[in-house]
């Protein structure tokens, strides 16, 4: 069984948890079911999305949402602490490598 390397990378909070209001309805993304400890996705509480899976809101929040990860994006947290693209808390992630 090979080895692996544990890194500590930087990411925005919005990875793992994020909401926003889109027109008056929530748009959250998070472990989907939010109980989950697997599977990332976006969800709305409109009418569309219950019935259609998806909805204008979610693709309006998808471009609200920043997702930065260092490991994936490139660039280190500001000198404060913050995410590099939108300013937010930034926490470490745990990866295998």
């Amino acid at each position: 069984m090979p080895d692996f390397n544990v890194e500590a990378h930087w990411c925005c909070e919005t990875v793992r948890h994020w909401q926003a209001k889109v027109e008056g309805h929530l748009v959250y993304w998070g472990p989907f079911p939010p109980q989950a400890a697997y599977g990332y996705g976006m969800i709305c509480d409109c009418k569309g999305y219950r019935f259609r899976g998806t909805c204008r809101h979610v693709k309006q929040a998808e471009e609200m949402r920043c997702g930065w990860q260092a490991f994936v994006h490139g660039d280190e947290p500001t000198e404060d602490g913050k995410c590099p693209r939108c300013g937010g808390p930034v926490t470490a992630e745990r990866y295998a490598v």
